[in-house]
């Protein structure tokens, strides 16, 4: 059988049970009852109430389903009951409409996923909000603020072009001192964001002018700034070259009357001069107290001890000795006060130095040179007799200075125990010659 036989074959059979396919479906369309309307508490051909429909989708009972739900079939339809294979059913609290969402979207038709569901007409626990279409498109039916100007954040309305915690958007939040302006954080008007926070760069002194601007670098401590100017306090100079501050040349004792004028000790700035201070008096530029001062006793340019026999102190404004120095003896820049009972360098009388008459090391006691106690005076020096290498027990015993050492009057070998160095055994010591040594 030729080829162009066999296909024609083939089409005519398909072709008969493709028209099958069709008179089946038109047979079961026109076999479909029609159902009547029943009124309310009335019984009729079918076993449902009068006031829902027998079908899905048909809303009025008419027998066909409607073609508004049919256009919608499949995304909101309120009409339907059954979802198609990619949606699933939902029902806001308490509403009593039923939609088709996305099985992707929340089926609680929560708001922007945060939970938030519908009741009724009203949103829970959300304040301003209330249940809308939020996405016409996938028809999801959730939470939406009234106000077109806010949005839900953190379960409330807030208006998110002016709300400084939510400003724009959700959790943008405005630091620095900026506030929310048409959803944008920004400084106030006149101020300027400098380093994460706004200032008034006219009057802030840290940045005067501009950014960064710091007075105390341009102008020193004190400084303020005014009109965006870096300037110091009226009544105030700055000074300084490195360090500068403001400062009152009127009483500033490193600044006075003029940067770098420095008073000297004993003086302060009064008006703009330095002037020594109270119970000083100005002796030629210094200020002297002239009630103790031995060169400017009682005042300026008297000195004490100059004449023969003047105190060479001054007490209360006069050239006197003290009760416990009352002797007047010369001294190296005239005369001083001193007390010949335990003076060492005037014993007894002026100018007896116990040191050149008596010994080195010797002192005054009671107008007298003596060595002081624990000392013996051997050679014109007062000496420890204990450990003296030169004068070990006596006068003139002297140690080998380079093997024996002075213990307790005793010259000892330098390789002998502690214990017979501490009780100063000499060299040849027993213990029956000297009890206590081990040697």
């Amino acid at each position: 059988m030729p080829k162009r036989t066999i296909y024609f074959f083939i089409i005519v059979v398909l072709a008969v049970i493709f028209l099958q396919y069709l008179f089946s479906l038109v047979g079961v369309y026109k076999s479909k009852p029609v159902l009547s309307p029943i009124p309310i508490g009335k019984s009729g051909p079918t076993t449902k109430p009068a006031t829902q429909p027998s079908d899905p989708c048909d809303k009025n009972n008419d027998g066909r389903c409607d073609e508004d739900c049919m256009a919608r079939m499949g995304r909101h339809g309120s009409c339907l009951t059954v979802c198609g294979p990619d949606y699933a059913p939902c029902v806001p609290d308490n509403s009593g409409i039923t939609f088709c969402l996305k099985k992707s979207h929340d089926a609680t038709c929560g708001a922007g996923g945060r939970g938030a569901s519908c009741f009724g007409t009203d949103c829970r626990n959300i304040p301003g909000a209330s249940c809308q279409i939020t996405d016409e498109e996938n028809g999801i039916y959730g939470c939406a603020c009234e106000n077109s100007n806010e949005e839900i954040c953190n379960d409330r309305c807030v208006n998110i072009q002016t709300d400084n915690q939510h400003c724009g958007r959700c959790y943008h939040e405005c630091y620095g001192g900026k506030i929310c302006v048409n959803g944008q954080c920004q400084c106030p008007e006149g101020q300027t964001y400098c380093i994460y926070e706004c200032v008034d760069t006219g009057t802030d002194p840290n940045n005067c002018g501009s950014c960064g601007n710091n007075c105390v670098l341009i102008t020193g401590m004190g400084s303020i700034c005014v009109n965006g100017q870096c300037q110091c306090p009226s009544g105030l100079t700055s000074c300084g070259s490195v360090i500068k501050s403001c400062v009152d040349l009127q009483n500033d004792r490193f600044n006075c009357g003029a940067c770098g004028n420095i008073c000297s000790l004993h003086k302060t700035c009064q008006q703009g001069s330095c002037v020594c201070e109270q119970g000083y008096t100005d002796c030629e530029g210094i200020c002297k107290d002239l009630q103790n001062d031995r060169d400017n006793c009682g005042s300026c340019g008297n000195v004490c001890g100059d004449s023969p026999g003047e105190a060479g102190e001054c007490i209360n404004g006069e050239c006197q000795c003290p009760s416990d120095r009352p002797d007047i003896c010369p001294g190296f820049r005239g005369n001083i006060c001193t007390n010949i009972q335990n003076d060492a360098s005037n014993c007894g009388s002026c100018g007896n130095s116990c040191s050149l008459t008596y010994g080195r090391g010797s002192v005054c006691v009671n107008g007298q040179c003596q060595c002081p106690a624990g000392r013996t005076l051997c050679n014109g020096e007062c000496v420890n007799l204990q450990n003296d290498e030169r004068n070990c027990g006596a006068c003139g015993n002297s140690c080998d200075i380079v093997t024996q050492t002075c213990v307790n009057g005793h010259c000892v070998d330098d390789d002998q125990s502690s214990q017979d160095r501490q009780n100063g055994c000499p060299p040849d010591a027993t213990y029956e010659t000297n009890p206590g040594c081990t040697s």
